[in-house]
């Protein structure tokens, strides 16, 4: 039987060898994720595409030649970064012996990566969802509002509890296998009360409903995913997210604190990987800083 070649087996073998327009740094970093991705993980393929259009020239154009500059100016940023680093680290910095490689391999990975994360169907999906988070609030609140009723109409009347509130919602945390306990009610690893205490239930209902209304719910409108409407790429919304994405990687120190790209960078970045020309006339129309609270993901 003959096995199925692979990403590394038919294209690896086929590389270039380095262009002179490409640092050491990149090309090392871009090396070792190429021959990562042999195409047995989903998006290889692409991904190894996109890193290849970064580096090498093609029929379609030379914006691989023309990102020369971009590299240059994208090493000395992150050369500065590992300097600190490994200064830190000589000094007593905590953890292991942070490798250079680290911040270039985070940066190609985000430009390789990129065009699987464009949906053409996200505007919508943003709506609706938003829409469907708002509505979980406004039900909340009205079973909170019909439960104190309730437990009024109950409690004005003397009408008996068979189950408590209490032991309702005991109920539904063995069905779902948990336990709230404050801590105060362990000691030495010995459970001292057998006093279920978990939240009330008009109180759990106000925090699904606050819970729901939180930004930190609410799904991104304007750059955290890209865009491609009517077949055609929303140049704007990419800038967004590319812009938003490597912002990310800052806030993670996965890249220096004052790391920025320009637009004719960017520019040159996007005509490479989308195989179009893409203009820093267009990168700077779509460029909008983004003054929304983020949420890191580190």
């Amino acid at each position: 039987m003959i096995d199925k070649p692979t990403l590394k087996d038919s294209q690896l073998t086929k590389r270039p060898s380095k262009p002179d327009y490409i640092p050491i740094e990149i090309w090392d970093a871009a090396s070792y994720m190429l021959d990562a991705w042999d195409g047995t993980s989903p998006g290889d393929e692409s991904a190894h595409k996109n890193l290849e259009r970064l580096l090498f020239a093609g029929p379609l154009g030379n914006s691989a030649v023309e990102l020369g500059p971009t590299w240059e100016r994208i090493v000395k940023a992150v050369n500065a970064l590992n300097r600190r680093r490994l200064a830190e680290w000589h000094n007593g910095g905590p953890g292991e012996r942070p490798d250079p490689q680290d911040p270039y391999r985070s940066l190609l990975y985000t430009l390789a990566k990129f065009t699987d994360t464009v949906d053409p169907t996200i505007r919508p999906a943003l709506k609706e969802a938003t829409a469907k988070l708002e509505r979980i609030a406004e039900l909340a609140r009205e079973l909170k509002d019909e439960w104190d009723a309730f437990v009024a109409v109950r409690e004005a009347h003397g009408i008996e509890w068979t189950s408590s509130q209490t032991e309702l919602i005991s109920d539904w945390m063995d069905a779902a296998k948990c336990r709230i306990v404050p801590k105060d009610k362990w000691s030495d690893d010995l459970y001292l009360s057998d006093v279920l205490y978990g939240p009330d239930f008009s109180d759990l209902l106000e925090r699904v409903a606050a819970a729901a209304d939180d930004p930190g719910l609410r799904p991104p409108s304007s750059h955290e995913y890209a865009e491609m409407g009517d077949g055609k790429r929303n140049v704007k919304a990419m800038v967004r997210h590319l812009v938003a994405t490597i912002d990310t990687l800052i806030q993670c120190r996965a890249l220096p604190e004052d790391f920025s790209i320009g637009d004719t960078d960017l520019a040159r970045i996007l005509s490479a990987v989308l195989v179009q020309n893409v203009s820093h006339q267009a990168v700077a129309a779509g460029r909008i800083r983004n003054t929304d609270a983020q949420q890191s993901n580190c």
